[in-house]
């Protein structure tokens, strides 16, 4: 896959959606959590991750559900089908898949397989008479005798406890996964900070490069025409871009880059090195 659309995807669900950030590994797995309310099981959050397979934008991404839940779209090995994936045009983009499942799922709430049970309504107390109204007798039973259907299988009902009256709390796995995404998304917001702080550096030292060419180039203002002194203020532009693109490529060799600033840098560096190399060849004509 062609790291600038990998990049301009990851942008795209950086801007557009919550909840969902990039595997430390590959900016093609994006691991996110949903809440959902749902009216019996009360409020869950589930996680789930989105593949960009290498094929894309031509295949569709694939959702797959990490937390254990019972839904109409949702297999039990955890494949989610939605109506956009499963009419994928190359135009479309991942963050709208991601936006159509957080929107079937609030519609649609899923059931979750693990916790506690919905609320049930309180049965009627077996400790009431039976009523001459109900039994067609005129004198009362002492004691209840449930009906004959219910001879044969009797259950025995319990109150639910105070704990289902609440929001339901995640189970321990679901918590432990989401305290590594927690943990995660901290250390690759810290590298990301570190990236910017390396960047910084690179265009001060550039407008220093270009700064030193220009006084160089002073001294002969009196004999070069205005076009030539154009054409090498470009030329030292372009020098350095090269300079620029050239270390950039020996960070992400050495691992000290992300593929996803990478692709972001290279893609901003490549087109100002184009323009500057259309506006050379125009002044040479």
């Amino acid at each position: 896959m062609d790291d600038s659309i990998l990049a301009r995807e990851a942008q795209l669900i950086f801007d557009r959606t919550k909840g969902f950030d990039p595997a430390p590994d590959s900016l093609q797995r994006w691991i996110g959590q949903v809440q959902v309310r749902h009216p019996r099981y009360g409020t869950h959050t589930y996680s789930f991750e989105v593949i960009i397979p290498d094929n894309f934008p031509y295949a569709p991404p694939i959702i797959r559900s990490l937390s254990p839940i019972r839904h109409p779209n949702i297999d039990p090995d955890g494949t989610v089908h939605l109506k956009i994936l499963h009419e994928w045009k190359p135009r479309f983009h991942v963050y709208q898949a991601i936006n159509s499942l957080q929107t079937l799922l609030n519609r649609s709430p899923p059931i979750p397989l693990t916790g506690p049970s919905p609320k049930q309504p309180t049965p009627p107390t077996p400790s009431q008479p039976a009523s001459s109204a109900t039994t067609g007798m005129t004198t009362e039973i002492p004691t209840f005798r449930p009906p004959k259907h219910h001879s044969r299988h009797h259950t025995t009902w319990t109150a639910p406890s105070t704990a289902q009256t609440g929001v339901v709390t995640a189970p321990p796995a679901q918590q432990a996964i989401e305290t590594r995404l927690k943990t995660e998304n901290s250390l690759l917001k810290q590298e990301l900070d570190r990236l910017r702080t390396e960047l910084q550096k690179k265009e001060e030292e550039l407008a220093r490069m270009q700064a030193h060419l220009r006084q160089s180039n002073l001294q002969d203002t009196t004999r070069i025409p205005m076009q030539l002194s154009d054409q090498e203020k470009l030329a030292s532009e372009q020098y350095a871009l090269e300079q620029l693109l050239e270390a950039l490529h020996d960070k992400y060799s050495n691992g000290e880059v992300s593929i996803y600033e990478f692709a972001k840098l290279y893609k901003k560096y490549s087109k100002e090195l184009y323009l500057i190399k259309k506006q050379l060849e125009y002044l040479n004509q």
